[in-house]
């Protein structure tokens, strides 16, 4: 589990598959976006989750994939956010779907379906180096923010729980978090600045 003790294991082969299907959405589904955290645990299978819309959850040839995404990193918690600004049907069911066409075991957790904001978050928040003091980070602006927020700390940290240190007025990345002592920070979250009140939500490394 990435939060709690429990998570979702979804299970797929190549003549077997596994849905998730959510509890039925309104307002339109196109108005929603729906983010998740999934985890691989075994480098042999595509751990791939197709993200999609269902019609009838007893019928998966009602399911119409909007996109698909795949955890990158051996047993890391990766963040997912899947917008449904482009769905154009009348399903009301948000779906995730471990196909029947490949061996796929992957777990998820911390599921969340809101409305699609007007600030995205950063995604891929990483550490590309690590110095003596210093600890450089580095992550992939998904809008047109040019100012970012960095929480860190000793996990666990919680930055809506005004938990770790927090660095405002970030205005370029990649950026060195200096005056670090080495075990000061093993936790890192940064959010995007849209405007005067307008922030994303916080990512996570």
């Amino acid at each position: 589990a990435f939060s709690g003790t429990k998570s979702m294991y979804m299970y797929s082969t190549n003549t077997s598959y596994a849905a998730l299907i959510l509890p039925e959405f309104a307002p339109a589904v196109n108005t929603l976006q729906l983010s998740f955290v999934a985890m691989k645990t075994n480098t042999s299978y595509t751990h791939a989750l197709h993200v999609g819309v269902i019609t009838n959850p007893n019928d998966i040839s009602t399911f119409v994939p909007i996109d698909t995404v795949a955890p990158s990193v051996l047993n890391e918690h990766e963040l997912f956010e899947i917008p449904f600004n482009t769905y154009t049907g009348a399903g009301g069911r948000i779906a995730i779907v471990s196909p029947d066409n490949v061996y796929s075991y992957p777990y998820i957790d911390n599921i969340d379906v809101d409305v699609i904001p007007t600030c995205p978050r950063p995604i891929d928040v990483v550490s590309v180096g690590v110095h003596s003091d210093t600890i450089v980070a580095d992550w992939t602006e998904r809008g047109s923010a040019t100012e970012w927020q960095i929480c860190y700390g000793v996990s666990p940290i919680d930055p809506t729980l005004g938990q770790g240190t927090i660095i405002a007025g970030v205005m370029a990345h990649p950026y060195a978090i200096p005056n670090l002592s080495n075990d000061s920070i093993d936790g890192m979250y940064v959010r995007s600045v849209c405007g005067p009140g307008d922030t994303s939500r916080w990512s996570f490394m």
